[in-house]
């Protein structure tokens, strides 16, 4: 499969986010509502794109959601949503649900999917069991962090909405990344 775009930690739902990563939104209805609009004014109802975790905090906004969003969407889930059977995940819109990160190709980058990033990549030391390790030749991409940055210090591609204007990543914009963490 390959993916037009690529999206994580929208928490949907999360009113403390807001707060907590300075977003810009006035409430987490409001969050919702444009992070919604942000998605559609980019992904088409024939694009695909990989969530990479940390999908609803809200869980009664699963349905309501994902109904809304254009394309097909495709889950590899992330810390915030254990509370959400596969079947739920399925039914409400998801194409498959990946429980753990996993490798394959962005044009001829090879890639390793991840919600979370490599341990020691900041000062959130949880989780170390789901962390990637370390590949030579290959970039990560990933969600979890937060931040702002698209590309990081350690050479990883950050698809979290904090760094892409609360809307998804692009095909091409994460291989230009890829690339040039490879160099």
């Amino acid at each position: 499969m390959q993916f037009d775009y690529f999206y994580s930690d929208p928490h949907y739902g999360h009113g403390n986010i807001i707060k907590y990563c300075n977003r810009p939104f006035r409430d987490a209805d409001h969050m919702t509502e444009e992070m919604i609009r942000r998605y559609n004014d980019v992904v088409g109802k024939h694009d695909a794109a990989l969530w990479l975790g940390d999908c609803f905090f809200n869980l009664g906004l699963v349905e309501r959601v994902l109904d809304r969003l254009n394309g097909s969407k495709w889950l590899l889930r992330g810390n915030h949503d254990r509370n959400v059977t596969d079947t739920r995940f399925l039914n409400a819109g998801f194409e498959a649900v990946f429980p753990m990160g996993f490798a394959s190709f962005i044009d001829d980058v090879p890639v390793r999917f991840s919600h979370y990033p490599y341990l020691g990549h900041s000062n959130d030391a949880r989780y170390p069991d789901r962390r990637p390790p370390r590949e030579r030749g290959v970039v990560l991409i990933h969600g979890h962090t937060h931040e702002k940055r698209r590309l990081t210090h350690n050479k990883t591609v950050h698809v979290g909405v904090d760094a892409w204007d609360y809307g998804p990543a692009s095909y091409d914009d994460v291989l230009a990344l890829a690339r040039r963490a490879l160099r």
